[in-house]
């Protein structure tokens, strides 16, 4: 039975939970999703009731998706320590989009993993904005080693056909 300190501590973070855009979850030791809030959800386009207890391949990721998920909880649990990544996904209406997450073990009382909490953060404009910077400056580079070349053939026509240092300038 909840007190009443921890029923409002509850809805504190249950406020908190649902209100962010990042994706926040909870896995138990047999990889079934025990909480979901609304960001992800809605980016499977489901319900609660209908993903309450589902595994990730259950709940329609691709086997070599969910399978990755399992190894790493299977980490989580072996280690006691946080698995980061990042992977592609579906999102319902927005298409595929490209996010980071982290698992974290989650302790019981007796010190042990009880379950792997999970927070998954959409990165999919930042990624398209680090690729069109690389694309800049690959397209820079280009520039300048052109701009160099041509600068360095000059130099060296010049003095080819220079008498002296004094005919070159």
């Amino acid at each position: 039975m909840l007190h009443e300190h921890d029923t409002a501590k509850w809805r504190i973070y249950e406020a908190l939970l649902q209100a962010t855009p990042d994706l926040s979850y909870v896995f138990d030791l047999q990889h079934r999703f025990i909480y979901a809030n609304k960001a992800l959800l809605d980016m499977w386009g489901m319900r609660w009731e209908e993903a309450a207890g589902k595994t990730c391949l259950e709940l329609g990721y691709a086997p070599w998706h969910a399978a990755m998920h399992d190894d790493e909880i299977e980490q989580v649990i072996a280690t006691r320590r946080p698995v980061r990544g990042e992977v592609p996904f579906p999102h319902t209406t927005e298409g595929t989009r490209v996010y980071d997450y982290i698992f974290t073990p989650v302790f019981g009382p007796d010190g042990q993993v009880e379950a792997i909490a999970g927070s998954t953060r959409d990165i999919t404009e930042r990624t398209r904005h680090a690729q069109h910077l690389q694309l800049l400056v690959n397209e820079l580079t280009h520039r300048v080693k052109n701009t160099l070349a041509t600068v360095q053939s000059i130099a060296r026509q010049t003095f080819a056909n220079a008498d002296g240092m004094d005919d070159a300038c």
